[in-house]
């Protein structure tokens, strides 16, 4: 087994005019207490002054530096994917330009690797407002917590700056345009989707309650962090099982498609893709048996499809689809019928 601190780390960081901000997450890296083994940045045609900056920093940075310029645009998707595909080390940590890092960050992220097995690590971190105006903490869970493969919700995935992987899941990205991203019709999963729902299936992960970043919110983010997503996670449970409970299903088919397609593996990891399969394959048929209950107008056909889905052991622990609460809300949202009205309030408060 390897020695924790004799692991490598590559940053692999996307851009895109990101001037604004970058210069001070360059500076983070740089003032890290276990620097990186290399930064990898991957440019998605700024027109700013994003890549000067870069170049400054990279010609005094305390580790190599590799900047690649696309020769056209990917989007932060396939960027990401590209990048992390250039690291060498043996860990990946992703970098987004506008956040911050804290200086422990690498030589802590680093040491979870230790137990073999685990093939993914996410921890906390600050959200923030371009003023420096604290917000509540990304994730609430405040002690360490390990996930067995298969033993975290199928469609959480933290956010990318908080993760570091190993480097073997890179050996699956042929199979990274059959995926699909169940938030966002039509596209692949993004970089931090991608590698965590790999992680999953394949061995352990650990979330680490240590805040280790700042999530900086300033208006521009590719992705950011809205109040119905921090303090009201059930109302997007109710908008993935009304709007796009198609969305999830043609997911979850395709993540057992990419799990039974999975090859050059023996052993545990056979195995342990085998089981995802079938996993994701079960997960459909829930999936397409919730859509009834959403989609049909008989009540007596509702109050079946809750007690089916009970008996198939959909609701609470143990690899289940969907929490208790999630039953709480199918026994009477669902039963009722009144998500019509609830989910064009969830329409409107996820256009804010």
């Amino acid at each position: 087994m390897s020695e924790p601190q004799c692991l490598s780390v590559s940053v692999a960081m996307a851009t895109y005019n990101g001037a604004k901000y970058i210069r001070e997450q360059l500076d983070d890296l740089a003032g890290q207490t276990r620097l990186p083994a290399e930064l990898v940045i991957c440019d998605d045609g700024s027109s700013d002054d994003t890549l000067a900056i870069v170049e400054e920093f990279a010609a005094a940075a305390p580790f190599p530096v590799h900047i690649h310029r696309n020769p056209e645009r990917l989007g932060y998707r396939a960027n990401f994917i590209k990048c992390a595909g250039l690291c060498r080390s043996d860990l990946v940590g992703f970098c987004d330009q506008d956040d911050r890092w804290h200086a422990r960050k690498i030589d802590v992220m680093a040491r979870v690797f230790e137990d073999e097995d685990v093939l993914i690590a996410y921890h906390n971190a600050r959200t923030v407002t371009s003023k420096g105006r604290t917000l509540p903490l990304l994730y609430r869970g405040r002690t360490e917590k390990r996930f067995a493969p298969l033993d975290i919700d199928p469609w959480f995935n933290p956010l990318g700056f908080t993760q570091v992987f190993r480097r073997s899941l890179l050996s699956f990205e042929e199979l990274w345009p059959l995926s699909s991203d169940q938030n966002e019709e039509g596209e692949r999963l993004a970089h931090d989707q991608w590698y965590f729902f790999l992680a999953s299936g394949l061995g352990s992960i650990v979330y680490v309650p240590d805040v280790l970043a700042d999530y900086r919110q300033h208006g521009e983010n590719t992705y950011g962090m809205s109040w119905y997503r921090a303090l009201a996670p059930q109302l997007t449970e109710l908008w993935h099982a009304t709007h796009q409970r198609t969305d999830r299903l043609n997911a979850a088919k395709e993540r057992a498609r990419i799990f039974r397609q999975i090859g050059d593996l023996s052993g545990v990891l056979r195995d342990r893709a085998d089981a995802a399969a079938c996993w994701y394959d079960h997960m459909a048929g829930l999936l397409r048996r919730r859509a009834e209950l959403y989609d049909t107008g008989d009540i007596r056909t509702r109050v079946s499809t809750v007690r089916a889905l009970v008996r198939s052991g959909a609701y609470g622990p143990g690899g289940a689809a969907w929490s208790r609460a999630s039953l709480a809300m199918d026994a009477t949202i669902g039963i009722v019928g009144a998500f019509p009205v609830l989910e064009r309030i969830a329409r409107r408060v996820t256009r804010r």
